[in-house]
């Protein structure tokens, strides 16, 4: 979601100012920092805060560099390479990583009370690899999904025939590659699924978007309105109070 909320802002209302970045940036971090300061924790007890704010910088950084030029779709494709060679270059090029993360280590290290020998920035390379390629994705899906539109629209249009057997066609494939996905890649062990993970989980996502949207033509859309505005709104601070439940014993002010 942090790839394709970015994107969409930023692709539709070409709006690269100081002001909206501050915004998002204060959006972003201003309660974990509170909590933070108050509950005397480390930053990356509430990871998913980093991570948002690392990929919202990538997303924005990727769209504001010659943004008058977003409209070809050509260079939007350039862009979205460039983000894999980046993300390739960091993450999958042993030595990056560390060279370029050392000197924020103050901040984004941390020591594991289980694992005290660990690297101080074991955790955020952990943390932020696994979901290395999944904000592109939602680039990739921002960028195409005016497109999708456009399809499923012709779609309805089309001869009933065709529906029916297009959507029974979809309707085979998405179970398959899910089932598929479930078999040989959840059910692996921690540490194995854990390395095929920033690789396949734009599946299982496709495959719930696939499925909300079923539900959502299907169920009222008032049951679905109230929850998607919420949790569009919501999401940070429901992932920081997910982050603050489960570690709030760790903190130094815990029995």
């Amino acid at each position: 979601m942090t790839g394709f909320g970015n994107f969409s802002y930023y692709y539709m209302r070409k709006d690269f100012s100081l002001a909206r970045f501050a915004q998002m940036m204060w959006r972003l971090n201003f309660l974990v920092f509170f909590c933070c300061v108050v509950l005397n924790n480390s930053y990356m007890l509430y990871y998913i805060c980093p991570m948002h704010t690392l990929f919202t910088l990538m997303v924005y950084g990727a769209l504001g560099i010659l943004n008058k030029y977003n409209e070809k779709g050509s260079v939007i494709a350039l862009k979205i390479i460039a983000c894999f060679l980046v993300v390739i270059l960091v993450w999958e090029v042993p030595g990056v990583f560390e060279l370029l993360w050392s000197p924020f280590t103050f901040f984004l290290g941390y020591t594991d009370p289980t694992k005290p020998n660990l690297p101080l920035l074991h955790e955020w390379q952990f943390r932020s690899g696994l979901d290395r390629y999944i904000w592109i994705i939602g680039m990739i899906y921002a960028y195409y999904h005016p497109t999708v539109e456009r399809w499923m629209e012709k779609l309805e249009e089309t001869e009933v025939k065709r529906q029916v057997s297009i959507r029974i066609a979809v309707a085979i494939i998405a179970p398959m590659v899910g089932f598929l996905w479930f078999e040989h890649i959840y059910k692996l062990d921690k540490i194995a699924y854990n390395k095929y993970h920033p690789y396949t989980s734009w599946i299982p996502i496709t495959e719930c978007v696939y499925m909300f949207k079923k539900c959502y033509s299907i169920l009222p859309k008032l049951q679905f309105n109230p929850f998607c505005m919420a949790w569009k709104d919501y999401t940070g601070d429901l992932y920081l109070a997910d982050s603050h439940l489960a570690k709030i014993r760790g903190s130094r002010w815990s029995a």
